[in-house]
């Protein structure tokens, strides 16, 4: 195990022992400053098939409900890993409790959630961070450095595509998805968010939205969208253009291309190649200067390849990455972590302003 903060113990409960929820604990486990204390699920196999993975010696007690959990403990932290339309209610209820939350994406399912979360965060003196793990992918942080270190030009505009697959087989192994009361939506806000995150990180602040939804291939499976495009404007007046869909037959690469003028940033998986404005891939050489002649650029350490084991490819393996930094800002005067609730909120405000632009047939506002 491993570490570079020891300054305290940090006590930690996890609600939601479901398929996301290995991922955090073999981030945890990777953390010599945080001791995993209890599991909450109301699917007792499932808190117990999580809490067999925690090694000898190091047994979470398991409770059916977070309430049940926090009237016995008072954990310093909360990873919340449960259905999407419970987020907010757990989230509100461990921070009123005074525990940190780590939240899985997304961090609401509608605007009316995400004001009442966002009014708990504000009450609270506890830090809320949300899981949009690819911002610590060793190529996206190479495109924000350039970016912030002016070494290219602002995006003028940008584009992405993700084509993966989902099968009537996977949305009937978890009743809540692919329902609207449940999910809150399909493609956009459970698979293709987390490129919308890192599209609007990298390119600007959304301000308007135009586009629709459909579901190709699975109207006798859910209610919800497989295929969504839109365009988007930015604060910065460039525009995006964004595809995504689960009925393609596999599960692709995610593609994010950004046009800076003279150069061009293109993200395929977790690959990163420069472009010229003619659209030439540049060598890897050209990049490599390019980063070395900005300020210092430091990624986050490498995670334990292990997790690669631990769950799906597309999830990528920046969960260790974040929830190490998550624990590291919670240390004294240390920088607060980096995807906090208003700017998490974004990609959420985005995909609920197209699926109102696909209801109303108009552009959309995003306040």
């Amino acid at each position: 195990m491993t570490s570079n903060f020891t300054s305290k113990t940090w006590t930690v409960a996890l609600a939601g022992c479901g398929s996301i929820a290995p991922m955090h604990v073999q981030a945890l486990q990777a953390l010599e400053s945080v001791r995993l204390v209890a599991l909450a699920d109301p699917d007792a196999g499932a808190a117990s098939r999580l809490q067999g993975m925690c090694g000898p010696g190091l047994l979470p007690s398991c409770y059916a409900s977070l309430g049940a959990l926090l009237a016995e403990h008072q954990p310093d932290v909360v990873h919340i890993c449960t259905p999407h339309h419970t987020h907010v209610p757990l989230a509100v209820e461990a921070l009123q409790h005074g525990c940190h939350v780590v939240l899985e994406k997304p961090p609401a399912i509608t605007l009316d959630d995400l004001a009442d979360l966002e009014l708990a965060v504000k009450a609270s003196a506890r830090t809320l961070g949300v899981c949009f793990q690819n911002r610590f992918n060793l190529a996206t942080q190479q495109a924000r450095h350039l970016l912030e270190t002016g070494k290219l030009e602002p995006v003028r505009t940008a584009r992405a595509f993700v084509t993966w697959k989902r099968d009537a087989a996977y949305y009937a192994q978890a009743a809540w998805r692919g329902r609207w009361a449940t999910e809150g939506g399909g493609v956009m806000i459970n698979q293709a968010i987390h490129t919308l995150d890192l599209l609007l990180w990298l390119a600007g602040r959304p301000v308007q939205v135009e586009g629709t939804i459909a579901n190709r291939h699975l109207r006798e499976a859910i209610e919800v969208e497989d295929t969504a495009e839109m365009q988007i404007e930015l604060d910065s007046g460039a525009r995006a253009v964004f595809y995504a869909t689960t009925a393609y037959g596999a599960d692709a690469p995610v593609f994010l291309e950004l046009d800076c003028t003279s150069r061009r940033l293109r993200l395929e998986g977790d690959a990163i190649q420069l472009l010229d404005s003619a659209g030439h891939i540049q060598l890897q050489t050209v990049l490599d200067d390019l980063l070395a002649a900005s300020p210092a650029f430091v990624p986050l350490p490498e995670p334990a390849a292990a997790a690669a084991q631990n769950g799906k490819a597309c999830w990528g393996l920046g969960h260790q990455r974040l929830i190490g930094a998550f624990y590291a800002s919670l240390e004294p005067n240390q920088a607060p972590f980096p995807i906090s609730l208003p700017g998490a909120s974004q990609a959420l405000k985005t995909l609920l302003a197209l699926y109102q632009s696909h209801r109303t047939g108009q552009p959309v506002r995003i306040g």
